[in-house]
């Protein structure tokens, strides 16, 4: 079995944004390390095809062997990885044409493809619809789905609109400037952010109408303020949430306390696995740079926000692949806690749940995206 892993930055996306390996230095160092996870949990029952930039350097993850030639040039074998029964195979790209002939070709042959972008600034979306073509070899999101999530004003309207509760109140900064504050956004703090920014990239808690001024101010300059959304500001506990989808429907739930080590063939794929609830961690408080997530929580929160993920999940377009969901348990009890955003991708969370289980993540993606396989 083969299958295409591409991430944005690793594979060519870093060039194209016009940045460098030392300016991007944390973004890069965090793409890498989901990457190299990823590929070496694939490897354990696939050969993997990874697209990597040349220009970033030898990789230091799989093997040390890159192949010279460009992509579609066939890619020259490398040493499987230990214990492992498939191959990551590197195929080296230089340049965005590079990179779209790799993918094109490397697509015809993959039976499955797991593709890594940024929401932020449509990235994801259009790799989707350059890939549309394979949608039925995807073990990730899909393009209905990136298409709602990563807009964060249309998910929480589509959402409201719906009868889900769990949301922080909010409208686009545009229309708040306008009208009349709803109810949770009369007084501050309130949060703004990009409509579709990824992470907590450009998020501001703002404090007072002076500091909103001042922000608006800085932002009318050269962006529509449509393009950033105002929210009410929940005070609580910030965690993220990881799903492994099953295509087929988001009503059939499991809660995954432990998978097995090996892999579980028999296991039902029409269900989604709802993995354990992270808390997420910032470079200051509630909110900032994120740092890292960790698994401190107590078994109560596991259960609110285990709980808050299976009321969601009926609401979402149905999809194949991981994603995560950032939530936050509010302090004044479970009737506080609301869904932030949904991040319609592997997270940094991935890092740590594969320390947690002991079972393969990677497989449970391709088991219950129900693709139909080669013997």
């Amino acid at each position: 079995m083969n299958v295409l892993l591409f991430e944005w930055l690793t594979g060519g996306g870093l060039f194209h944004d016009g940045l460098s390996p030392e300016s991007a230095k944390e973004m890069l160092a965090m793409g890498t390390a989901m990457v190299s996870a990823v590929a070496e949990d694939l490897a354990r029952f696939a050969n993997v095809d990874l697209i990597w930039d040349e220009r970033l350097g030898q990789p230091a993850f799989g093997t040390s062997q890159v192949p010279k030639q460009p992509v579609p040039n066939q890619p020259v074998p490398d040493p499987p990885l230990t214990e492992a029964r498939g191959q990551i195979r590197f195929h080296s790209v230089s340049s965005c044409n590079t990179v779209e002939r790799g993918l094109a070709d490397l697509a015809q042959t993959a039976d499955l493809i797991l593709l890594i972008a940024p929401e932020s600034q449509g990235c994801l979306e259009k790799l989707l619809v350059r890939m549309d073509s394979w949608r039925s070899k995807l073990i990730s999101p899909t393009l209905e789905f990136v298409s709602l999530t990563a807009n964060k004003n249309r998910l929480a309207q589509n959402l409201a609109a719906d009868g889900f509760d769990y949301l922080p109140n909010g409208l686009s900064l545009g229309s708040f400037v306008k009208e009349k504050a709803p109810e949770g956004l009369e007084s501050f703090p309130i949060v703004v952010k990009p409509v579709d920014g990824a992470g907590s990239e450009g998020v501001s808690l703002v404090r007072s109408r002076e500091q909103l001024d001042s922000l608006i101010e800085s932002l009318a300059g050269g962006k529509n303020l449509h393009e950033f959304r105002v929210e009410q500001f929940v005070k609580g506990t910030a965690v993220s949430v990881s799903v492994i989808a099953a295509p087929e429907s988001n009503l059939s739930i499991t809660l995954a306390g432990n998978l097995p080590a090996e892999p579980d063939r028999s296991a039902a794929k029409s269900s989604s696995l709802i993995l354990k609830p992270l808390r997420q961690r910032f470079d200051c408080q509630p909110f900032g740079n994120y740092l890292g997530s960790v698994d401190d929580l107590e078994p109560i929160q596991i259960r609110r926000a285990q709980n808050l993920i299976g009321r969601l999940l009926p609401f979402l377009p149905n999809t194949a692949g991981y994603f995560g969901v950032d939530i936050v348990l509010g302090e004044e009890g479970p009737h506080w806690d609301a869904v932030i955003e949904v991040n319609p991708r592997l997270t940094m969370s991935y890092l740590e749940l594969r320390k947690i289980y002991s079972g393969n993540l990677a497989f449970e993606m391709v088991h219950r995206a129900n693709i139909r396989l080669p013997d």
